[in-house]
């Protein structure tokens, strides 16, 4: 619902577009420090209880980091002829930040804690 609410106030208020297109790949790269740091505690500690294999591990980022690169190079492309030079870097942030690198790190500590109970 908020992400219709900010694409209604995009559209309607120009201000505030230019405003969150010059800060949106600062928000974006926030959001992705924020999402790859919980990713990662998690992991460690589904390492540390055993919940998770590093060789999970392995395939679970990797397989996502490939088609995150995918994404972000796929959005270049799209966005190549756009005048706004942070729109691609905006983008490209953005296919990071859509994969849910964080929910299949946690998977493993429920499915652990389920078991224990």
């Amino acid at each position: 619902m908020g992400a219709f609410i900010l694409a209604a106030r995009i559209h309607d208020d120009a201000e505030f577009r230019a405003w969150l297109f010059q800060r949106l790949p600062a928000i974006l790269i926030f959001a992705l420090v924020v999402k790859l740091s919980f990713s990662a505690w998690a992991f460690r500690v589904g390492l540390r209880r055993k919940a998770v294999t590093p060789a999970a591990v392995g395939w679970i980022v990797g397989g996502w980091l490939a088609a995150g690169l995918y994404l972000a190079f796929f959005a270049r492309r799209a966005t190549a002829g756009l005048a706004e030079p942070g729109t691609w870097i905006s983008c490209g942030m953005f296919g990071f930040w859509l994969l849910p690198l964080a929910d299949l790190a946690l998977a493993p500590l429920t499915l652990i804690s389920n078991r224990h109970r």
